[in-house]
C-alpha cells in the first residue's frame, strides 16, 4: 500500500502533468495564432507596398503632363501674356514641383517601414560632415558654424541612420535662417547609462506646448509657416528611431533654438 507521502507526491506529480498538458495546449493555440497574425501582417504589407507604388504612379503621371503643358504655354505663348499670367504659369510649376516632392517625402516614409534593420557600427559624425557638405553646396553665402565630434559610433541601419541625420541637420538648417553666424552642434551625452545623441541649432525654436505635434505628419507649428516643408521629415525620422528600438524628443524655447535627442538600442 502507498503512503501518504507517496499518495501526495503522486497527486502532486499528476497535477504538474496536468499543468503541462494546459500550458502546452495554450502555447500551441497561440502559436497558430501568432503564425496567422503574422500572415496577415505580411499581407497587409504587400498590398501597402502596392498600393504605394499605385498611387505614386497614378499622381505622377498627371503632375507631369501639367507640368509639361505648364511649359508648354509659357515656351510658345508667353511672348503674348502679361505679368499676371504668366506668374500664374510660374505658380503651376511650383505647385507641380511641390507635389512631386511630397509624393517623393510619402514614398520615403512608407519605405522606412518596410527596410530592414540590419544593425552594424554607424559612425554618425561621419554622416554629419557628409551632410554639412551638401547643405554648403545649397547655400554657400551662409554663415555657418558647425561643431562634429571627430566620431560618434553608434549601431544600426546606416541607410536609414543617414535619413535620421539629414532630416534633423536640413532643419536646423532651415529654422536658423536669418542668424549670424548660424551655430549647428552634433553630439552625445550619457544619461542613466545610455548614450544619447542630438542636433542642437540655435534657430527660431518653438514653444514647449507645442511639441506634442513635432512629429505628427503634415503637421507644422506654429510661426513656421515662412519655412518650407513637407511635415513628413520628422515624422520619417521619429518612425526610424522606434524601429531602433530608441526614442526621439525635442527641447527648445520661442526664439532660442531646438535640441533634439534621440537614442537607439544596441
Amino acid at each position: 500500500m502507498c503512503t501518504v507521502q507517496e499518495k501526495n507526491d503522486l497527486t502532486s506529480l499528476m497535477a504538474i502533468q496536468e499543468s503541462k498538458k494546459i500550458l502546452n495546449t495554450f502555447f500551441i493555440d497561440h502559436t497558430e495564432d501568432l503564425a496567422e497574425a503574422n500572415t496577415s501582417l505580411r499581407l497587409a504589407i504587400e498590398e501597402a507596398e502596392v498600393f504605394t507604388a499605385a498611387v505614386a504612379h497614378d499622381l505622377r503621371t498627371p503632375l507631369a503632363t501639367i507640368g509639361i503643358c505648364a511649359q508648354a504655354v509659357g515656351r510658345h505663348c508667353g511672348h503674348g501674356l502679361d505679368a499676371l499670367c504668366r506668374s500664374h504659369l510660374s505658380n503651376i510649376q511650383a505647385q507641380v514641383d511641390y507635389m512631386n516632392q511630397l509624393i517623393s517625402a510619402l514614398m520615403n516614409f512608407s519605405r522606412v517601414s518596410r527596410s530592414e534593420i540590419r544593425r552594424q557600427p554607424v559612425d554618425l559624425a561621419a554622416i554629419a560632415r557628409t551632410v554639412t557638405t551638401q547643405l554648403r553646396l545649397g547655400e554657400p553665402e551662409r554663415r555657418i558654424r558647425f561643431e562634429i565630434p571627430e566620431r560618434l559610433m553608434i549601431r544600426g541601419e546606416p541607410f536609414l541612420l543617414q535619413e535620421v541625420m539629414d532630416n534633423l541637420m536640413s532643419n536646423a538648417w532651415k529654422y536658423s535662417a536669418g542668424r549670424d553666424p548660424v551655430v549647428i552642434e552634433v553630439g552625445a551625452e550619457h544619461r542613466h547609462g545610455k548614450t544619447v545623441c542630438f542636433v542642437r541649432d540655435n534657430g527660431v525654436g518653438f514653444k514647449m506646448e507645442d511639441a506634442a505635434n513635432l512629429f505628427k505628419i503634415f503637421k507644422r507649428l506654429p510661426g513656421t509657416e515662412a519655412f518650407q516643408g513637407h511635415g513628413v521629415g520628422l515624422a520619417m525620422v521619429q518612425r526610424i528611431i522606434r524601429r531602433h528600438g530608441g526614442s526621439i524628443w525635442a527641447e527648445s524655447a520661442a526664439g532660442q533654438g531646438a535640441t533634439f535627442y534621440f537614442t537607439v538600442h544596441d
